[in-house]
């Protein structure tokens, strides 16, 4: 590897960076994770001071693993042009109790991935729960659906702009006509009944708000896959959630055609 990068030694790259780097921010690499492990039981080792120094970089997490006393001492620095004390404590909080997760005994290192840890902490899952569960007394006028409000702007507006992307643009009455011609398709072809899950695996583009109010149209659930995830990442997704069809077109369908379901 030491001999590839030599084609490339002629770049002067700390002075590149800091062309394009404002004075205030000198530093190469602004994250720093430092990992260092005591294994011997000394008391005047530099590591059996409570304080890590703090760093030059816009974030540094510091983690000292005591082998003698079987502990793991973390500490997060972040700079205060960036960061604020809440927000460097929230920090903490998520990061110790993905620690504490990852350890625990109903974790398995060797079989399980990280991203199925939760980095919602335990008084935040109590606040979700608490708005799931609580009855909620909704009027009749706001029980209207958001394809249905869809479907009174195009009638009030069909002529207006509805959907804007770079050069592109669709009315309310083009739209419209896109997302009942795509929610027809769903029922009459597909078999698609009120409540079926319906994931869409489609970058941001046109397509993904004809596929949203499209799926929403024809009682579908919508649900969405992004075509950036890898192949495990969207197969544990999709096995999870079970859904009836995956909507996606010619830049994504590759994502999806190992999932073995229909799309």
């Amino acid at each position: 590897m030491s001999l590839r990068t030599k084609e490339h030694a002629h770049i002067p790259l700390p002075s590149k960076y800091y062309q394009n780097t404002k004075l205030t921010h000198p530093t190469l690499f602004p994250i720093l994770f430092h990992f260092d492990t005591i294994t011997q039981n000394i008391s005047n080792s530099s590591h059996a001071s409570t304080s890590i120094k703090q760093s030059i970089f816009d974030f540094c997490l510091t983690a000292i693993h005591d082998e003698t006393k079987n502990i793991l001492r973390c500490q997060i620095d972040g700079s205060s042009d960036l960061f604020n004390e809440t927000t460097l404590q929230q920090i903490s909080h998520r990061f110790h109790s993905l620690c504490q997760q990852l350890f625990s005994s109903s974790f398995n290192l060797h079989t399980q991935p990280i991203y199925e840890l939760s980095i919602i902490l335990p008084h935040e899952q109590h606040l979700l729960q608490q708005y799931h569960t609580k009855h909620i007394n909704i009027s009749h006028d706001d029980s209207t659906t958001i394809h249905q409000l869809f479907v009174q702007q195009a009638i009030k507006h069909p002529h207006k702009i509805a959907l804007t992307l770079d050069h592109l643009s669709l009315t309310y009455s083009q739209l419209l006509h896109k997302v009942q011609q795509l929610s027809f398709s769903l029922i009459n072809q597909y078999n698609i009944q009120l409540g079926d899950i319906i994931c869409q695996c489609i970058d941001r583009s046109m397509e993904m708000i004809i596929g949203i109010l499209g799926i929403m149209m024809s009682g579908g659930i919508y649900v969405p896959l992004n075509p950036f995830d890898s192949s495990h990442r969207l197969q544990s997704l999709v096995h999870q959630i079970k859904p009836k069809l995956i909507l996606t077109h010619h830049r994504t369908y590759l994502s999806v055609q190992e999932l073995h379901v229909p799309f």
